[in-house]
């Protein structure tokens, strides 16, 4: 016959689980919170990259807004 638990071991058991649980929620925070950091900085580079692909064309904002425009409708 299998041996009972007892409320104690039970209680303690689902203290370490609780423990076990915000110790990953911490982690899983922390890498959530480099995660958004590392993809700010990718649209930051982009945002960049497409002021100096802008600058480069010699197109007037006008003509740039209007082909972007244009190309979204398609």
């Amino acid at each position: 016959m299998p041996r009972q638990k007892t409320m104690a071991s039970i209680e303690t058991r689902i203290k370490q689980a609780e423990d076990a649980v915000v110790k990953a929620k911490g982690k899983y925070d922390g890498a959530l919170s480099r995660l958004e950091a590392l993809m700010k900085e990718k649209e930051h580079i982009q945002d960049l990259e497409m002021v100096a692909l802008f600058k480069k064309s010699g197109k007037s904002f006008d003509a740039v807004k209007r082909y972007l425009n244009d190309s979204s409708r398609s």
